[in-house]
Formats: C-alpha cells, structure tokens, sequence
C-alpha cells in the first residue's frame, strides 16, 4: 500500500513539473524531462492529456482572467506570474490601500499539496519582521481559491536589473548608470535623487545588495524558516534603495514537513547546492542556502550567472562538479576579498562553506569597510593545480618542453633561443612540481619562490605562447593572464619577502605589465609596471650588477613609455622610453658583448626617436634613428646569424616617415626600400607573424605618400593597394586588437581617397563605409584611447565629406553630429586637433542646412562657437550653403565675430 501511494506522489509531483515545462518550454522541455523517467512517461502523458481535455492544461496556458473579487481585495492589474502562482494589483477596500495579491493559478488547484504549499508560504512569512523581506498582510480564501496579500513593492525583480546591465563591464559600471535603468524600467517616472544602495561603482552596488539579502535571509533562518529558493527573481530592488526578499513559496519551517519529497530537490536547479542533488532525501539547511547567496553574489559581480545554458543535466553535471568558471576571469577587477567570500560560500563541500548566512554577511560587511575579512581564498598552489587541469594541452605542451615565446613588440630580447630553451625547461620543473602528491604539494606550499617561479614560468609565458599569430587565441591568453594576476597580487601584499622572492616577483611583475597593455588594461599596465620597478630599484640597489634585472628595469619603463603613448602623451612616453635606455646602458656597460643588450639598445632608440618625431622634432629624430640603425648594425657583428629583420623593419618604417616629413624624400624611399626587404624576409621565416604585417602596413602607407609627393602614381597606387590589403589581412584575424583595427581604418580610407581621385566614386564610397563602421566599433570598444579617437574622427570627417559631396545631407549631418562631441573632446586634450574639430562642426551645421533645417545649422554654429570659439576665417563662404550664408540669425551672429 505504501508503495503504491508513493507511486502515486511521485507521478503527482511530475506532472506538476510537466506542466512547468510545457509553461516555459513546450513540449522540447517536456520531452526533457520525460527522458530521465521513461518507466513514468506514458502515465504522465495520459495525464496530461485528460488535464487537457477537462480545459485545465494547455502546452501554452492562456493568462489567467483578473478575479472579480477576493474577499476584501478587488485585483486591478497582472503583475506577473510564476510557477503555480499569479500576481496582481489591487485594492484593500476596507483600508483602501494597495496591495500585491497573489492567487493561485486556476490549473493548479487540481494538484494534491497546492494548497498546503499556499498556507506554507502564508505561515512562513506570518513568522518574519524584518524591512528586507515584504510582509504579509493577510491570507484568505474566496470559492475554493487561495490568495495571499502582501505589501506592494514598486521595483524590479533583481534579475531583470542584471539582464538589462547584461553586457556591461561590471568593473567599469557605475552604481548611478544602474540606477538609471532601474529608473528606465519600473514605471516610476524620473529620479529624484541616489539613494545610498546605489552610490560609487556597481561593485560596492553589489556588495550593498549581498548584503541586504543575506541580512533579510538571516532573520529568516533565525526564525526557523529557510527560503529553499533564494535567487535573484525572488529579490526586489526599488529606486529608493530598498532591497526585498519576496517568494517563500518553497519555504519549510521547524517542525514542517520533511524538505525533500521523492524524485525532486526544492528550489531552481542553477541556485541549488551540490549536496541537495548529489544524495537522495538530503535536506536543506543553512548552509545550503549559504551556497545559493554565494551564487547570486557572484551573479551581481560577474553580470553573469555561474551556472547557466545547456541542458538540465549539463547545468547539473557543472554543479556536482564545481565546474565553474573563475569569477576571476569573468571579471578580473573584482577585490580579492570578493573572489574569497564567494569561493568560501560556493565551496563542494559544506563543511568549508561559512557556518551560516550571518557569518558570511559579517564578512561582506567587513569587506565593505575595508577590514580583514575572515574568509581565504583555496590556497596558492591549489588553484595553480587546478588551472593546470583546465588547461591540459597547454600543460603537456610544457612537459614536452614546448619553447616559450613572448611575441609581443616589447619584449624581443626574451624571444632567443636560449632564453626560451630555458624557461621550457623552468616550466617542465614546474609542471612536474604541480604533479606530486598531495602530501608534497602541502609541503611545497611554503616556498614562495617555488611557487612564484610556477607562475613566471607557467601561466605568463603561456599566456604568450605562440597565440599571438593564432585567431582566436587572445581568450586564452586572457583567462591565463586572470589567474597569474591574482597569485601574483597575493604575494606582492605580502611583507619581509627573501631577495630571491622579490627578484621573481619583479621580474613576474613586469611580463604581466606588458601582457595587460596587449590587452588594453591600460591602468592596470600603468600601476603593475610600477610596482614590478619599484621591486627592481629595492633589488638593485643592494645588486647593482645583476643584468637580467636591469633588463627588467628597462622593459617596465618601456611599459611606462607605451602606455603614455596610447594615451596620447608624447611628452611622458618619452621621458619613460629614455629611462628605459638609461637601464640598458648599465646593463650594456656590465655585459658590452651581449648581442641580446645591444638589439634592445636599438629598438629603445628608435623608440626615443618615434618620441621625437611625435613632439615635431623631426631633425633629431632622424639622427636617433640612424643611431639605432647602427645598435642593429653592431647586434649582426656579435651575432651574424641573428635575424634583426623582423624588428628593424618597424624602426626603418618610422624613419623613412621621418624623412618624407621633411621632404627628404630620396632617402625616405631609399630607407622604405630597405625596410620592404626585412619585412619579406620576415614573412619568409613566419608567413603569419602578424606584427610584422602590422609594420608593413604602415611602410605602404608611407610609400603612398612618397608617392604622391613625388607624382609617382605607379608607387601611389600600389602601395594603397598594399597597405590596405595588408591591414585587412591583420583585421579579418584578429578584430578585438585595437591597433591593427587602427591601422585597418587608416588604410581603407586611405585607398578611398586614392579611388576617389582617380574617379571610382562607387569603389571610394564603399572603402570609407567599411572604414567608418569599423572606427565606430572600435571607438565603442576602446574609446579611452587618444589614438582610437583620433582615428575614428579622421574616417567620420572622411566619409562625411564624401556623404555631403554626394548630396546625402541628413546622413552627413549624422555622420558628423556623432563625431563632433569626440573632435571636442580631442581638442580639450591637445590643442593640435583645433581644425579638426572646426571642420567636423562646421560641416555639421551646414549639413543640417542643406538638409532644410536651417534655423538647426545656424544654432550649431552658436553651439561650436560658444565651445571654440570659432573664428571668421573658419567661415568661409565654400564651407557653408547659401541658404544657411543668408539666415538672418547667422548673419546678425556672423557679424560679431572676430577677424
């Protein structure tokens, strides 16, 4: 008889969920979870069908029609629904007040325990009094229909907040930007003010928001009641700051029923602790709730919930498996205090999860107050190991003693073979070191530099590894780069290091600088550099002739050089790069034979050249390139089977620019000429290394111009042709890499000027859209660089010329309206970019005149001149349409201004 009854709760219980799936699925999610019961199947469908017939199960149920009345409650609107329940506004009539009534849905009232799971939810919350969770004010029943009432909380359900911010940065979002859509979406009209909950950055947001639903979660439990669903849809946030725990549907009391009914676990799949579907009859108690925080902490951290997409036995598996991605990775500018709290609160096994939810809420509170936390992170050397096991082909690559090459254009001494045949073998020590027993590798834990050599050796180097020509690869070098950056920010705040430890560490220090500039982390670049060369001077000063950290010196200051250069500084950029030389030529001095010292003594010198050249020195830079030409010169004498090719070609490709820039261009030619044939021998060797390419690129273009200046349409069109073909090449691979999509958008508009003077109007039109869309999407992604924004303004003015040329006025207005704020702001940074931005403005207002809005054109050349200001002569009568030269409002405005 027993049996027989659980037969048949069972099958109850599933048809519940069939019906849930048809809700949200249709008959794809049915058919899921019919899979994993296949003795079950054709007596849930039997059942389903004679709930269909009887009108009370469709695979899509219709939305239930408004009550008429509930006892002393008139419902007025749907708010929402969820799984066996509806929401509605409306009115108390006896106090005439509004209130949130939720109402069961009329195909559930067949179900055994509907109700009883209704006046659970009713006795559960009648227990609680705590201004983060909404309160009941009273539960009823009206012809067989249950209801509760509830206080009506104007808001937005949590998730639908992390849905809409979904594709933002969160460590780059402000508390105020989400606000603003909270705002945009709850119906409330426009803000007042910011509330507390949402001041500073979206991750002190989200820590305020863990916080207040941990504390509402703790009263809770202190009243015997655990919610047995907390996730992100069961949280209200409203726009004065208030945060809401709602939906204690699924709650048990002390004393209740036992948690866990046969076949299923309480709760949503993607927030449910490992224990709760890994055992059968496991109930849920604190900690597993703790576990369900630590999930939707790390949801408002990363924008992203840890476990989601794939199948239901997918998403299952991940979680049996802690196979989640490091939240790290996902956001690398979370606090280290954060990562600790949610891997503690997310941990496999319970027992190292924090004792309760009030514990991890003190802890959150401390982080919020800048205070020691008690939480650790897993250990140094077990999160290596374990991203060992998320890498094994990277790893066996290193057992075999794959050579490890750092491609990038700051580093070409560490690319030798020896060098590399060196750190393969540091890294197959490592890798063996990270593959003894557990006993050992407790033991080797307490060596710093054991464990500081793993990282240098292991993930930075691999994380350069010969991705860098390889599309596709950078996603590996960043989630690599994520995890060393976390071990090596653990130990540089740790205090009273060996000698030998802080030399590692700044030398790790400063290859992680220079992997974050390849990846445009520019302020992370900025301060990492710093420290790794602050660490150098503390080692130096008590080794002064240790050469490799001199080296080292030098290529943090080289860091220094290029991240004032992405930001525009010309001044600082060379400041830095002539303290980088300085380091060198100590080096040098200790080691006068070294061909890898003299090779970086000439690319630093073209460097300080390159610096020279963009401050307008032009003279002098053309004397530093010719001396670094001679440092290569030397390199071959103490090396002659060295190919210095491949990195000369960028110092040759600058100083033939040099050169034509002061109409010397005989030797710029001559020089170009000799940097096609290191660029051919460099292809000859690697056919794909793309940074040579990217030099290329540059060289052509530069030929352009000789050739336009010396009337050789020959070489003009050619090197067009080349130049743009190149940087497609550098662009259709690797689209996410900022310089080659600035090198990609000067090229193209480049051969559409060239199209566009030989007569191709069409051929013209269609190069500048391509490189105008390009520009557009690159300034979304890097807007923070001056050379992005230098390079989306010249293709905006370029195909906005082209627009007005064509007659296509609105769009021309529009092309020119969006860059106009970006041609101010360049102007703000440097005074150079004045015309620039007259141009752009001036061919904005005329090109709303053309377009018929006049009265527009004349109030943009006000708006221009009041930020300006302009001048008479940047009116001329060529630049503006006769329609907008005889607005009385421009003539009257005209006449004031100055000569």
């Amino acid at each position: 008889m027993t049996g027989t009854a659980g037969h048949s709760r069972r099958i109850v219980r599933l048809v519940e969920r069939a019906l849930r799936e048809l809700e949200a699925s249709g008959e794809a999610g049915l058919a899921e979870l019919l899979r994993d019961h296949p003795e079950d199947e054709a007596e849930v469908r039997a059942r389903l069908e004679l709930l269909a017939r009887s009108g009370l199960a469709e695979p899509k149920p219709p939305a239930p029609s408004s009550p008429a009345r509930l006892g002393d409650f008139v419902p007025l609107e749907r708010l929402g629904e969820g799984g066996m329940g509806v929401v509605w506004r409306a009115r108390q009539e006896s106090l005439g007040r509004t209130v949130a009534l939720k109402v069961i849905r009329p195909e559930y009232l067949w179900f055994e325990g509907a109700r009883a799971r209704f006046r659970r939810e009713a006795e559960s919350v009648a227990k609680l009094r705590h201004p983060g969770i909404v309160p009941l004010f009273a539960f009823g029943e009206q012809d067989g229909v249950p209801y509760l009432a509830f206080e009506l909380v104007e808001g937005l359900p949590l998730d639908r907040l992390i849905a809409e911010l979904l594709g933002s940065d969160p460590t780059h979002l402000s508390g105020k930007q989400a606000l603003e859509m909270l705002a945009a979406r709850d119906g409330q009209g426009p803000l007042v003010e910011t509330p507390p909950l949402f001041a500073g950055t979206w991750l002190e947001v989200a820590l305020r928001l863990a916080i207040a639903i941990g504390d509402s979660l703790a009263h809770a439990h202190s009243r015997g009641v655990l919610h047995r669903d907390l996730k992100p849809s069961n949280a209200m946030v409203t726009r004065g700051g208030e945060v809401k725990l709602l939906d204690f549907g699924l709650a048990s009391s002390e004393g209740s029923e036992r948690m866990t009914r046969e076949g299923s676990a309480p709760g949503s799949l993607a927030y449910m602790a490992p224990e709760l579907l890994d055992r059968a009859q496991v109930r849920a108690d604190v900690r597993s709730e703790v576990y369900a925080l630590g999930v939707v902490l790390y949801e408002l951290l990363a924008l992203k919930a840890p476990f989601e997409g794939g199948s239901v036995e997918s998403v299952r598996a991940r979680i049996l498996g802690s196979q989640v991605e490091p939240l790290a990775r996902r956001s690398p500018g979370v606090p280290w205090e954060l990562l600790a709290i949610v891997e503690c609160a997310m941990e496999r096994d319970p027992a190292r999860r924090y004792a309760d939810v009030t514990a991890m809420v003190e802890d959150l509170q401390r982080a919020a107050r800048k205070e020691p936390i008690f939480a650790r992170r897993a250990s140094w050397l077990r999160r290596a190991w374990r991203a060992v096991q998320r890498h094994p082909v990277l790893a066996t690559a290193l057992v075999l003693g794959t050579a490890l090459v750092i491609a990038v254009p700051l580093t070409h001494a560490f690319q030798q073979t020896r060098l590399a045949e060196q750190e393969a073998r540091e890294a197959k020590r490592v890798r063996e070191a990270l593959l003894v027993s557990d006993r050992e590798r407790a033991r080797a834990e307490e060596s710093e530099l054991d464990l500081l050599t793993g990282i240098d050796r292991f993930f930075v180097p691999v994380a350069a590894l010969k991705l860098e020509n390889i599309p596709g690869a950078d996603g590996v070098r960043r989630s690599l780069m994520a995890e060393a950056q976390i071990l090596l920010t653990e130990l540089a705040e740790r205090t009273g290091l060996p000698v030998q430890v802080s030399r590692a560490l700044a030398k790790a220090r400063v290859r992680q600088a220079e992997l974050l500039t390849n990846f445009n982390q520019l302020e992370e670049a900025l301060a990492v550099a710093r420290a790794g060369l602050a660490l150098c001077e503390r080692v130096l000063a008590d080794r002064p002739a240790d050469v490799e950290l001199l080296r080292f010196a030098s290529l943090a200051e080289a860091v220094i050089a290029n991240v004032a250069t992405q930001r525009g500084d010309a001044q600082e950029s060379l400041e830095a790069t002539r303290r980088s030389l300085a380091w060198l030529e100590r080096a040098t001095k200790l080691e006068p034979a070294s061909w890898h010292l003299v090779e970086q003594l000439a690319i630093r010198s073209a460097d300080e050249a390159l610096g020279l050249a963009m401050l307008g020195e032009l003279e002098a830079a053309v004397e530093r390139f010719a001396s670094a030409e001679e440092s290569y010169a030397r390199c071959l004498e103490l090396c002659p089977e060295h190919f210095v090719g491949r990195f000369r070609v960028a110092s040759r490709t600058n100083w033939a620019a040099a050169l034509a820039s002061l109409g010397r261009m005989e030797e710029a030619r001559r020089v170009a000429e000799l940097a096609l044939v290191d660029f051919t021998a460099a292809i000859e060797r690697e056919p794909n290394d793309v940074d040579a390419r990217n030099s290329a690129t540059t060289l052509w273009r530069i030929l352009r111009s000789i050739g336009e200046l010396t009337q050789d349409a020959e070489l003009e069109e050619r090197a067009a042709r080349e130049a743009a073909e190149l940087a497609s090449w550098a662009f259709e691979r690797f689209p996410q890499r900022t310089i080659y999509r600035i090198e990609y958008v000067e090229a193209q508009t480049s051969w559409g000027k060239l199209k566009l003077s030989r007569g191709d109007e069409a051929a013209g039109l269609e190069l500048f859209e391509r490189a105008y869309a390009a520009a557009r999407e690159l300034r979304e992604m890097q807007g923070n660089r001056m050379d992005v924004l230098v390079a989306y303004c010249s293709s905006a003015q370029s195909f906005a010329v082209l627009l007005a040329r064509r007659a296509e006025h609105a769009r021309c207005a529009e092309v020119a309206g969006e860059a106009l704020p970006i041609a101010l702001e360049l102007l703000q940074q440097q005074p150079k970019h004045r015309d620039a931005a007259v141009r752009v403005g001036v061919l904005h207002a005329d090109a709303l005149a053309r377009a018929g809005r006049v009265a527009d054109g004349a109030a943009a050349l006000r708006a221009l001149h009041e930020q300006l200001p302009l001048r008479a002569d940047d009116l001329r009568e060529e630049r503006l349409s006769e329609a907008l030269r005889a607005d009385a409002g421009y003539l009257a405005w005209r006449a004031e201004l100055p000569d």
